[in-house]
């Protein structure tokens, strides 16, 4: 692609997210936050609300070093009054109680942490993400109703999982209604299991998208008792890097199985960045730390996940996925 063309596909991507998955109209607030490592992606969005003629403010926020990590208290009233934010910080706000507050005022959240330039230049970005909510919304409502999930993979993965009472989340790409938190391209449903509820083995054979490790050249097998992370091991140094995240941040409710999440974007494919990772089709995801912000009770800064492909799910005694492929 051709410097002219990149900055063509770029501005697109830009404009897409505000006006097709942000669904921005001109009478709102529009607020941007970005980071020192997100910098060089702000002009675009400076330049696409300037052409939309757009009432929007950037805001240059310090990199925060863990998902799910708090905005400077000064800058709060900015974020929690915008109709619409999109926070392109390397870290994401997803999980954070900002985003809580912004949400209960009224408003819409695109959350699109590890975005790069090659990322909003890509097609999977400029995706019809309305086509598939059906989709989406569909399995999201399966989870919903189901009382224990049953996940299996070719390598190794054998999990039950229960999700009694949890309610799970419709993410299909873009927002519209008040409270709404999206983050394409990642289009998913996904549920908090009960934090106790989790037992069995995990082979995680696709990446982690956090910072330090990324797409995974061997896999990675994590035994998981009553919710929690009790065993990492495989080859190489990153069961180690592991063991050493988790323990840096001296909690046990960082272990805790909070988020399963099922990807659904066909356009995404695996490349170590958290957005088209969980977003893939073909993948699921497993989700540790925080989940109180998305329908789960551990409340802790930090969340990490795991990206493993060609997974089987039933929910109760029905079959959802096979080896990677929807059977609805």
């Amino acid at each position: 692609m051709s410097y002219y063309s990149h900055e063509i596909a770029c501005l697109k991507g830009a404009t897409h997210l505000i006006v097709s998955c942000g669904s921005y109209k001109r009478s709102e607030n529009l607020v941007v936050v970005f980071d020192k490592n997100t910098a060089n992606l702000s002009k675009y969005f400076k330049r696409a609300a300037v052409e939309l003629k757009a009432n929007f403010k950037l805001i240059k926020l310090p990199v925060a070093l863990m998902h799910g990590e708090e905005p400077p208290s000064e800058i709060l009233p900015d974020l929690v009054n915008a109709d619409l934010l999109i926070c392109l910080r390397e870290n994401s706000m997803a999980h954070s109680k900002a985003r809580i507050l912004q949400a209960k005022n009224g408003g819409r959240f695109l959350s699109l942490p590890q975005f790069n330039i090659n990322l909003l230049a890509d097609p999977c970005v400029v995706v019809d993400y309305r086509k598939y909510f059906n989709t989406v919304k569909k399995l999201a409502n399966e989870l919903s109703a189901g009382t224990d999930l049953y996940i299996t993979s070719a390598l190794g993965t054998n999990l039950q999982i229960k999700v009694d009472g949890r309610s799970a989340n419709c993410c299909p790409g873009f927002v519209k209604d008040a409270g709404d938190l999206g983050s394409p391209p990642d289009i998913e449903a996904n549920i908090s299991p009960l934090e106790d509820g989790s037992n069995g083995v995990l082979v995680v054979d696709g990446s982690i998208p956090f910072a330090g490790f990324g797409m995974l050249r061997d896999p990675v097998k994590m035994k998981i008792k009553a919710g929690k992370v009790v065993d990492i091991s495989g080859n190489g140094i990153t069961p180690r890097k592991l063991e050493k995240l988790f323990d840096n941040y001296g909690s046990e409710k960082t272990r805790i199985l909070a988020e399963v999440g099922i990807g659904l974007n066909p356009f995404a494919k695996l490349s170590g960045v958290m957005l088209t990772d969980e977003g893939s089709l073909g993948t699921m995801h497993m989700g540790f730390g925080s989940n109180y912000t998305v329908g789960g009770l551990n409340d802790v800064s930090f969340h990490v996940d795991f990206v493993f492909k060609n997974p089987s799910l039933f929910i109760d005694d029905k079959m959802m996925i096979q080896n990677g492929m929807l059977m609805f």
